[in-house]
């Protein structure tokens, strides 16, 4: 990619595509990926490599089985002539075995059917095998009513919802209209995303974890070398790549519906407002405080502690597993990148498997940090490219309360079922209100000073700063709503505010497509330029300066 002029000037693009499909992959098969039994090697030994052929044929080419072979094997099983001295039984043993070592197949010795030595019970990994599951049980009990929402659900997942539904065309128009309300809308979406940053010291469920997670957060801020090397080993870890920080970016603001030129000014606009940025470096701070968190819980689980033992299990470490992270520890792309991650067999070394293991628990303290919307973390109907101007800004919403707000809850419930009503139950609520009230109050402040003082001083003095003489009842409101606090229920808020501010309830929960039509439905010049023009648009002295000019 790095030599090819033609693929170099697009390769972000590509690659970010490429992340965006693996992830609807991944969420899908989840939810639907499992194991079933396919054969057994009582059967002849041509038929499990046919198998392998079928579904790992590149595996068969490493065993020097060539191409040409391949095709003259599959016509001869075609036509039933099973062809032993073509394929050895050790060739089709070393091939399952590489197979099960990647979790492509299980594998299972059980006693010979025929009443010696051993059979072996295969099982292939299928993507998409509960999915079937279900909608078989479903279809043999006759519900089909059921069925067709389920399968509507499995295509929501995987990204398929609607495809056939909406031209490419009328979908190509969607998203450079939902582009220009991003433009119009989204500003001082960096100052708004400042409670995303405290995410990582509500991971860490305790005042303990407060200190922990601030001090991770400070060992990646700085020019410091040290600094730079941590920023550097977590660039490693892949958390905070650009092209996954675009992708988190992506979901969060719909471009998942856009065309490539959509997405690439959608790009271009969260990187010049300071939004990639922001992202980019909450990932990585969360990162640093999960290597913290996975440090200290696994000293203490191994001096007895059952809590940090709970904890480094919700992310699939056990106590030893969690405590190679205090010795000299190598991270798994550094092994793939030296050639020690895999053994002879080409399986994973039992380093690299600890590795594999703590880079997935990484990335899920960072994930259960930072918001990063999936397909599973809104309705149906969303996941519909048919409704993407409904859905827009939406996801945030949705996804905060499901990934920080949840588990805070979750904690606090575990410890009042422990404990009773005590201390302990209120640690969770105060180690999640306090820390993203704070970073909220900070990027209302930021914007404010923006939108108001800069301009008061340029001579536009018609608006007051609002929060300025509020009562603090009402700021505090102010400050647990831009913290996203309130979650799903903020859409409905804004929704019955709606008439207060001489706006209808219904345009408003269609979203800012909606608004922006209805703004230009009035005929009226001043609504349709002021909500029309970038910039303008998001700040009000400048509108009442207008406003003024076109009087």
């Amino acid at each position: 990619m790095q030599t090819t002029p033609l693929v170099i000037q697009d390769k972000r693009t590509m690659m970010a595509g490429y992340v965006h499909s693996m992830l609807k992959r991944a969420t899908y098969e989840k939810h639907f990926g499992g194991y079933h039994e396919v054969l057994d090697t009582d059967q002849k030994p041509a038929t499990l490599l046919r198998f392998h052929m079928q579904n790992i044929p590149f595996r068969a080419r490493d065993l020097g089985i060539t191409t040409g072979e391949e095709r003259r094997m599959a016509t001869d099983f075609e036509k039933k002539r099973f062809f032993e001295k073509d394929a050895t039984t050790r060739q089709v043993l070393d091939l399952a075995a590489s197979a099960s070592a990647r979790g492509w197949v299980k594998i299972e010795a059980q006693p010979s059917s025929r009443g010696q030595g051993f059979s072996i019970k295969y099982s292939m990994y299928e993507p998409s095998y509960r999915q079937n599951q279900i909608l078989r049980g479903y279809r043999a009990s006759g519900e089909q009513d059921k069925a067709k929402e389920f399968v509507r659900i499995s295509d929501a997942l995987s990204g398929r919802l609607g495809q056939d539904a909406m031209s490419p065309t009328a979908r190509k128009l969607s998203g450079i209209v939902m582009t220009y309300e991003n433009i119009l809308t989204l500003l001082f979406a960096s100052l708004s995303s400042f409670p995303d940053l405290v995410g990582p010291i509500v991971r860490s469920r305790d005042f303990a974890g407060v200190r922990d997670a601030l001090a991770g957060m400070a060992d990646v801020v700085g020019r410091t070398t040290d600094a730079r090397e941590r920023r550097k080993l977590l660039h490693d870890f892949g958390v905070a790549h650009r092209t996954t920080t675009e992708q988190a970016l992506l979901e969060v603001y719909g471009a998942q519906f856009m065309s490539g030129t959509a997405q690439k000014v959608n790009d271009a606009f969260f990187k010049y407002t300071g939004l990639e940025a922001v992202t980019a470096f909450g990932r990585t701070m969360a990162a640093s405080v999960a290597m913290r968190f996975i440090q200290r819980h696994a000293r203490a689980a191994l001096a007895g502690d059952a809590e940090s033992a709970r904890y480094l299990k919700e992310l699939g470490l056990t106590a030893n597993e969690a405590n190679s992270l205090n010795g000299a520890f190598k991270t798994l792309p550094q092994m793939l990148a030296d050639g020690t991650a895999f053994d002879a067999s080409g399986a994973y070394t039992a380093e690299a498997q600890i590795a594999d293991k703590i880079l997935t628990a990484i990335n899920q303290f960072v994930d259960e940090s930072v918001v990063r919307p999936d397909s599973t973390q809104r309705p149906v109907w969303a996941s519909d490219p048919r409704f993407m101007l409904v859905w827009h800004l939406k996801s945030f919403a949705y996804s905060y309360a499901k990934v920080i707000m949840k588990p805070v809850f979750k904690e606090a419930m575990y410890q009042y079922q422990k404990h009773g009503i005590s201390p302990k139950v209120a640690v969770p609520l105060l180690t999640f209100a306090l820390p993203v009230m704070l970073a909220s109050a900070l990027g209302l402040r930021l914007r404010e000073l923006i939108q108001y003082d800069i301009p008061h001083e340029m001579g536009l003095n018609e608006l007051e700063r609002p929060s300025e003489n509020r009562p603090f009842d009402e700021y505090l409101y102010d400050v647990l709503r831009r913290g996203g606090i309130l979650g799903p229920a903020e859409l409905a808020i804004n929704a019955m505010e709606a008439e207060d501010k001489k706006r209808s309830a219904l345009v408003t929960l269609l979203g800012p497509t909606a608004d922006h039509l209805n703004a230009l439905l009035q005929f009226d010049s001043y609504k349709a330029v002021s909500r029309s023009v970038p910039v303008l648009s998001q700040m009000p002295e400048f509108k009442v300066w207008l406003y003024n000019e076109m009087k």
